[in-house]
């Protein structure tokens, strides 16, 4: 069912990095007809530190120029647990890191990191709190 955002003034999407895009796009471009003009937030989770320029190479791939100028943009730090991941999502880590060349990247890749901290939020918070005014 496609959703209906006409109803609200500030969207706030989140979303996670597969195999180097970001799925929840489609769904900002699907809808970009009917959100363009709202405030939109897209945040995101990943292995990848948010202050790596990779991070905003992702997001120049899953997103064209035109929607990224007009959405605020919050690369989050994310949790990897070998434990908890299922076969599928086991094989693609895998695969990305032997395709990985960033030495930093591929050690983050190799073990389990946990990033997911609540202050890492006051940033994208605060701007959702200053745009509401």
């Amino acid at each position: 069912k496609k959703p209906d955002f006409s109803r609200y003034d500030i969207i706030i999407f989140g979303g996670y990095f597969r195999m180097g895009g970001i799925p929840v796009s489609s769904v900002i471009k699907d809808n970009w007809q009917t959100i363009m003009g709202k405030r939109i937030v897209l945040f995101t989770t990943s292995g990848t530190p948010p202050d790596h320029p990779d991070i905003l190479k992702v997001y120049g791939k899953s997103l064209p120029e035109e929607i990224r100028r007009e959405i605020k943009y919050f690369p989050l730090r994310g949790r990897l647990l070998q434990k908890d991941m299922r076969f599928f999502d086991s094989f693609l880590v895998s695969i990305g890191r032997m395709m990985e060349k960033d030495e930093t990247l591929r050690a983050f890749m190799s073990g389990d990191f946990d990033g997911v901290r609540k202050e890492n939020l006051k940033p994208l918070l605060d701007y959702v709190k200053e745009i509401r005014k």
